[in-house]
Order: structure tokens, then C-alpha cells, then sequence
């Protein structure tokens, strides 16, 4: 609601300040965490503790460097019961922490992810057009005949499951979306192969 906290970071431990956020995630999976950082009172290098599966990661993060946007912390494993932790010890004192929103954004649904700690960048599903027209026809690129593609939307909700046709002689598969699907962000997710991209409906 535009309102942010902020404290002076300190060059020594313990934390004075901190902040931990407690995700209610839909389901197991890659997520990437994303940390608003406010236009002021935001410049230093925030040390965020990210809980995982396999451990806790730290991950540095200059404010200085973002105003008013989005700034990613990378790409995780993350199921419910995870969370990010952020204190004012950065090892420098004197600037200004910001503590504001963070998102996470899934990247896969449902499918088990990579063990290991540290961030992951999966290799994206190739979705074409993107945005499509709402009723219009999504082609995939490389998936195996039969495999399941699934629609979600952003709250977690199936909106079509569908087995997939033999590819085109372009090497595409291409699945219809009913006219009835809302415009708005959703993700597509095909079975065996661990990751998804997001699909845009435009009216």
C-alpha cells in the first residue's frame, strides 16, 4: 500500500533490525523471489537468507542499484514452510535497508526441481505467439507426442489440461484455449519436462 520499513544498517552482528516473510506457496517447485525496492531510503547491500529444501542461501543484493522496481534474487527450489530472512547486518554501517514486498513467482508447478541450494536457472519451454489472443492456438516447441501440457492460472487453479498432437512439420505442437479463459498471466507446465513459461492473454 506504498508504505515501506527501513532501519541503518550496522557493520557488526547481531541483527538489530530484521524482516522474514512467510510465502503461503500453492505448490512445491522452482520459484523466482523477486524484492521490491522503494524510489528512497535504500542503499545498501542487503544480505538475504533464503531457506530451501537443501539449505539456506545468501544472496547480496545492492539496493542502490534498483528505485521504484522489481529486483530478482535468483531462481529456487522452494516448498511451503520456506522463507527469506533480512538483517540490518550487512558489514558496512551508516546506510539505509529497505524492507518492502517480495514475490514469488513460480517458474515450474508442481514438478519435483534439481536438488541443491544454490539458485537455478531452468531452461524456459518455447511458447509461440506470446501474448495470444484469448481462443487462439499456442504452439510448443519441442515436447513429445502425448506428453500433458496444463494451464494454471497465477492462484494455482487448473484452467485446461490437454495430451499433446504429433508435432507439425516445423517440429511444433499446438494446443487450442478456449475462448472462456480470461485475459491475464498463466503458466504452462509439460509433464517430464520441469520447467514452464508464462502465457499472456490478450482479449
Amino acid at each position: 500500500d506504498g508504505h515501506a520499513w527501513w532501519t541503518w544498517s550496522t557493520g557488526a552482528e547481531p541483527d538489530t533490525c530484521f524482516c522474514k516473510w512467510h510465502p503461503e506457496l500453492p505448490w512445491p517447485g522452482l520459484y523466482e523471489i523477486l524484492a521490491w525496492i522503494p524510489e528512497s531510503s535504500a542503499e545498501a547491500t542487503g544480505i538475504y537468507r533464503i531457506s530451501t529444501p537443501a539449505g539456506v542461501v545468501q544472496v547480496s543484493l545492492n539496493q542502490s542499484l534498483f528505485s521504484g522496481e522489481w529486483a530478482s534474487l535468483g531462481r529456487f527450489r522452494q516448498v511451503p514452510g520456506d522463507s527469506v530472512y533480512l538483517g540490518d547486518c550487512t558489514g558496512t554501517g551508516g546506510e539505509q535497508l529497505s524492507f518492502d514486498a517480495l514475490r514469488w513467482s513460480p517458474i515450474t508447478t508442481g514438478i519435483a526441481a534439481p536438488e541443491g541450494p544454490g539458485p537455478i536457472d531452468p531452461e524456459p519451454l518455447g511458447v509461440f505467439p506470446n501474448p495470444v489472443a484469448s481462443g487462439g492456438q499456442v504452439a510448443i516447441a519441442c515436447c513429445k507426442t502425448g506428453s500433458i501440457a496444463s494451464v494454471y492460472d497465477l492462484s494455482g487453479r487448473l484452467v485446461v489440461r490437454v495430451a499433446l498432437p504429433s508435432p507439425d512439420a516445423d517440429g511444433f505442437v499446438r494446443i487450442s484455449l478456449d475462448p472462456g479463459i480470461p485475459e491475464g498471466l498463466y503458466s504452462l507446465v509439460v509433464e517430464g519436462r520441469g520447467t514452464s513459461s508464462f502465457i499472456v492473454l490478450s482479449p
